[in-house]
């Protein structure tokens, strides 16, 4: 069974301009072990549509402590608020 004492999730939600928009950590329970989730909120999001492609980047980073043991970026676009 694995041990999850110490890990975290951090999300950071990055704009077109490379400006952070929107974060949160959350700490990791074994209850975690496949799902979680982590709400943020992006004030006044530029929106995604054929005429305007505007994107954001979530930057997702699992630390164990202070280490950090992973990192995965995804693009999106925000379609309406």
């Amino acid at each position: 069974m694995e041990n999850y004492n110490g890990l975290s999730l951090q999300t950071t939600i990055i704009n077109a301009k490379g400006e952070t928009v929107a974060s949160a950590t959350k700490t990791l329970n074994e209850g975690d072990l496949n799902e979680f989730e982590q709400d943020l909120v992006v004030g006044k999001p530029e929106l995604w549509s054929p005429e305007t492609p505007n994107l954001y980047t979530a930057v997702t980073k699992l630390y164990a402590g202070s280490s950090l043991k992973d990192e995965y970026a995804t693009t999106f676009g925000i379609r309406f608020h």
